[in-house]
């Protein structure tokens, strides 16, 4: 869809550019005008992008996740589930964790293809990453650590730390099971 809409704002761009070149009188008018109008679409984009996303938006940015990462380094040799219902975290984790890319490629394990062919990573070492049903997940996994959101973790569960953001909004539960 962005190449359509490229080549459509670039044929507008150059038929303007060009009526502008026919009117002499209002020409250097024109050419402000429209820098304005650019400069203003621009500047209104970014404002859009750096204040407004992150505070109704704040998922989307995978906030949080450097945190939750920095928490589970000490718990290495305990397993850890991950909710998945912000987009694919393991690839942050495998940032953040400096995961040596040699070991991940040898202990990875994919999710069957969806319906447009592309699968993800389910787990890596120690690591799990799914939707958190906790009352199913909770019997199975004992001695774990689940990660999930507010909404994926009950209150009464045994909540050992809660990820929040710079904007106040909690992020992730660890629920020590």
């Amino acid at each position: 869809m962005v190449i359509p809409l490229t080549v459509i704002s670039a044929y507008g761009l150059i038929t303007i550019l060009s009526w502008f070149r026919g009117l002499r009188k209002i020409r250097s008018w024109g050419y402000l005008a429209l820098s304005l109008l650019i400069i203003w679409g621009f500047a209104r984009y970014e404002h859009m992008y750096w204040v407004h996303m992150a505070k109704e938006f704040p998922f989307s940015s995978q906030y949080g996740v450097k945190e939750l990462v920095d928490y589970i380094k000490e718990k290495e040799n305990q397993k850890i589930i991950v909710t998945d219902r912000y987009d694919q975290p393991y690839i942050l984790f495998l940032f953040y964790l400096k995961y040596p890319p040699q070991r991940f490629q040898e202990e990875h394990s994919l999710s069957a293809k969806d319906k447009y062919g592309f699968s993800t990573v389910r787990s890596f070492g120690n690591y799990e990453f799914v939707p958190i049903d906790f009352d199913s997940l909770k019997p199975q996994n004992l001695g774990s650590l689940i990660v999930g959101t507010d909404e994926e973790i009950p209150n009464e569960a045994n909540i050992v730390k809660r990820i929040y953001g710079e904007n106040g909004y909690l992020y992730f539960e660890a629920v020590a099971n």
